[in-house]
C-alpha cells in the first residue's frame, strides 16, 4: 500500500516544480528531505529554498513551525525560504518573510500571475533540462 507521502507529498512537490519551471525558474528537487527543503528554485533575480506540504488541514502554528525550519543558507549562498502548502479543496498558498513578519499569499499572487498547475501526465523532472545562461 502506498504511503501518505507518496499519495500527496511527492506528486505535490512535482506539481510545484512544474509550475515553477513554467514561471521561468531553474528547479532542483532534493530527494532526501534531510534539510527541510524539497526544492531549490532560482532565477537571475532570486533564489528560493522551498518546503512543500499537502495536508488535509493546516493550523497557522503548524505552518509557521514548518516555515521556521527552512534554512536560509545553502553553502555560501543566501536564499529566501518559502513554504508552499495546500489543504484539501483549498488554493495553493505561499508563506514567506515580509519585513519582520510572515505573510501568506496565493501561488499566482506571489509569483506575479503565474498559475499553479498540475504537471501533465507522464511529465518527469528528469525530462527538464536546466537552462544554460
Amino acid at each position: 500500500m502506498s504511503s501518505n507521502k507518496a499519495k500527496k507529498g511527492n506528486p505535490f512537490e512535482r506539481d510545484v516544480a512544474y509550475s515553477l519551471i513554467q514561471a521561468g525558474f531553474d528547479v532542483e528537487i532534493l530527494g532526501d528531505n534531510s534539510k527541510s527543503i524539497d526544492i531549490i528554485a532560482q532565477s537571475k533575480a532570486s533564489r528560493y529554498a522551498i518546503e512543500c506540504k499537502f495536508h488535509r488541514s493546516f493550523t497557522w502554528n503548524k505552518a509557521v513551525k514548518y516555515f521556521k525550519k527552512i534554512p536560509k543558507k545553502s553553502g555560501l549562498q543566501m536564499q529566501e525560504p518559502l513554504l508552499i502548502f495546500k489543504s484539501n479543496r483549498q488554493p495553493v498558498l505561499v508563506m514567506h518573510q515580509k519585513g519582520n513578519g510572515i505573510s501568506v499569499t496565493t501561488f499566482d499572487g506571489f509569483f506575479h500571475g503565474f498559475k499553479f498547475s498540475r504537471r501533465p501526465k507522464g511529465w518527469k523532472i528528469w525530462n527538464y533540462q536546466k537552462k544554460d545562461d
